[in-house]
């Protein structure tokens, strides 16, 4: 499976390119088994639904586990704007860069990261 993963405004979040799913800067971020999405980490987050990361209510599946170093993809560029999909389900993706804006935004306000 590969492609590049919108937000629900239409804009790319991010890719897949074989079994993981990157920031549009190529930094692995969470896993895919089917159409379930997991955290890099292995915690269950939702479905790809319409090439967004949405939650369908379908209960917590278990932790696949982290079990591989996917490494950086070449640099895809920024896709352009889809427009915007609506959709009955609760968009997700954000839960799965949680902990790298949490990250960033500690160092930046610590004064350790330059950008």
């Amino acid at each position: 499976m590969s492609g590049f993963i919108y937000d629900s405004h239409g804009n790319g979040v991010g890719f897949i390119e074989g079994d993981f799913i990157h920031s549009l800067s190529g930094q692995p971020i969470g896993q895919v088994r089917e159409t379930h999405i997991y955290k890099i980490s292995g915690e269950y987050i939702g479905e790809i639904y319409n090439e967004m990361v949405v939650d369908m209510n379908i209960g917590t599946l278990e932790s696949i586990g982290y079990n591989i170093d996917p490494g950086y993809p070449v640099y895809r560029g920024t896709p352009k704007n889809r427009g915007a999909a609506e959709t009955e389900y609760t968009e997700v993706f954000y839960l799965l860069t949680e902990w790298i804006n949490y990250v960033e935004q500690s160092l930046t306000n610590f004064g350790y990261l330059v950008i």
